[in-house]
């Protein structure tokens, strides 16, 4: 019989460890009380590797989580589930290695749960098609990458290559063009990736998305009202309108450089490296009012060393009359 230790180091049996260990389907609606248990007693007395328990737990967790938002059946779920669930991982970036092992997750669970296996077939087993990178767009969206090298950051290329992939990958899917793009189709996407996103990601997809089609000549479909519309309602939707982080201000800043003091006389235990990289950042963060893209940026060879004496005082004014 497998047992699972608790924290404090007693065995449990199988039956007690059903009742302690947390399944990603615990509260799905569609299953009972009874299912739940069968679910939870398989997941405990079987014997694996615990980076197989941990895929398991996670890919539950993740297609549960997915089925919420599109409204579907998590267990026992349909082949047409787990397909859109699977279209969708693969638009997301997903690699087909981490598909396959979706797909057996997946069919694992429902055999657990005594549900007949929704991944059989070719339907499910057929990879979810991704774009040409040797199409004339993506060879445009190249170009301008080449172009763009000096004028972006390397982070930006990044996450602008990342988003008209993703995009691309979605198009494809839907069997709709995508360089260019219809304002209807932004605006679907928009719709269809929205309840898994942040406002201020789906702004982003949509600038790149728009500077891939600068690049290539096109007009911008994220230009159009029904697009702008979207981004709105989306936002309105998530009550997750974006707001201006609070300021770092000299009364915030002033008590955390305070304990990150390594001058400190009542300082009880000495600081650790990690702690005075902190305090280093936020006073180079202060004195350089740079971003935080700029300031991970910097190296020990950016900095050079300044004469005290040439380091300009700050003005004074005798406001005294004679």
């Amino acid at each position: 019989m497998t047992s699972v230790r608790r924290k404090g180091g007693a065995a449990l049996d199988e039956a007690d460890a059903a009742a302690v260990i947390a399944i990603p389907f615990a509260f799905v609606p569609s299953l009972s009380r009874s299912d739940v248990e069968a679910l939870r007693a398989a997941f405990a007395a079987r014997t694996m590797a615990p980076s197989t328990r941990r895929a398991l737990r996670g890919d539950g967790k993740l297609f549960v989580t997915w089925c919420s938002q599109a409204k579907r059946q998590a267990m026992p779920a349909s082949r047409e589930t787990v397909v859109a669930f699977l279209a969708a991982a693969a638009a997301d970036g997903r690699s087909a290695a981490t598909l396959r092992r979706y797909r057996s997750s997946l069919a694992w669970w429902h055999a657990a749960g005594g549900f007949a296996n929704p991944c059989g077939g070719s339907a499910v087993a057929v990879p979810v098609p991704e774009p040409d990178v040797t199409d004339t767009a993506m060879a445009a969206l190249r170009d301008f990458m080449d172009l763009a090298q000096r004028g972006y950051a390397p982070a930006t290329l990044r996450a602008t290559e990342a988003d008209v992939r993703r995009f691309a990958g979605w198009c494809v899917q839907q069997g709709l063009p995508w360089l260019p793009a219809e304002p209807a189709t932004v605006g679907r996407y928009i719709r269809e990736i929205g309840p898994s996103r942040k406002p201020a990601t789906v702004a982003r997809y949509l600038a790149s998305i728009a500077l891939i089609h600068r690049a290539a000549g096109h007009s911008e479909p994220c230009r159009h009202w029904r697009v702008t519309l979207e981004r709105r309602g989306h936002a309105r939707d998530g009550g997750s309108e974006q707001r201006q982080a609070a300021a770092l201000t000299d009364a915030v800043l002033a008590p955390i450089l305070d304990r990150l003091d390594p001058d400190q006389p009542d300082r009880r235990k000495p600081l650790k490296p990690i702690d005075l990289r902190d305090r280093a950042l936020l006073l180079v963060g202060r004195d350089t009012l740079a971003r935080a893209d700029e300031l991970v940026a910097l190296r020990w060879a950016d900095l050079r060393p300044v004469d005290p004496a040439l380091i300009p005082r700050p003005l004074s004014f005798d406001l005294h009359c004679p």
